[in-house]
């Protein structure tokens, strides 16, 4: 791209074009201004300006939007053209576009802190573990030596179902540490339901 002095559009190439979707007569006589995505404030044009109206090159990455909306970005480098007395009449900015290439390294940073959350999430799961084992082998010891059906027996029952629905979750934790493929299967929502429903009260109170 070509502009005078006033950033007013004499000239863009071909790959504007492309990139963009504006055609030459469209941003001729225009500014940049109609390449603003709203991404970036006041200040970083304000910055811009001062750098190349001091006759030195600005770079940079820019957020622009695109004539059917899309935004990408571009790498810019504009540099000032001077005339015979060495006064500024033009700026000539050439960009790089970086959209597909942020794109995938948004991934990739995606995918590391995926990785970054498995090994955690295997690590509390495998520490939970131990301490759930602990918690069902006392129920189990503690269900022997109190009376059958007594209101003692029924907290240590919640107890020790609460810990086997906590070594479930685990299970998944480790799971989902270990990228196993998960298995779908049919359940009975009634039960499930009838479970957390005895387990709900003690939580929320007022039931």
């Amino acid at each position: 791209m070509i502009t005078d002095r006033k950033g007013v559009i004499e000239y863009v190439n071909p790959a504007f074009k492309a990139l963009t979707g504006y055609d030459r007569n469209e941003v001729r006589g225009s500014t940049p201004r109609i390449l603003k995505s709203g991404k970036q404030g006041p200040e970083f044009y304000q910055e811009m300006w001062k750098t190349i109206l001091a006759g030195n090159v600005y770079r940079g990455v820019l957020v622009n939007r695109k004539k059917d909306g899309e935004l990408y970005y571009v790498e810019e480098s504009i540099c000032p053209v001077r005339d015979g007395d060495g006064q500024i009449t033009h700026f000539i900015s050439n960009g790089r576009d970086l959209t597909e290439r942020l794109r995938l390294e948004a991934q990739l940073q995606q995918a590391q802190k995926m990785d970054a959350i498995g090994r955690l999430a295997g690590g509390v799961a495998h520490d939970c573990n131990n301490l759930l084992t602990i918690i069902t082998s006392y129920s189990e010891l503690a269900l022997d030596v109190v009376p059958q059906n007594s209101p003692l027996e029924n907290k240590i029952q919640e107890i020790r179902q609460a810990a086997r629905r906590a070594a479930e979750l685990t299970r998944q934790l480790l799971a989902f540490s270990r990228k196993q493929p998960q298995v779908l299967r049919v359940v009975e929502l009634n039960t499930i339901v009838a479970s957390i429903s005895k387990t709900l009260p003690r939580l929320i109170g007022g039931y």
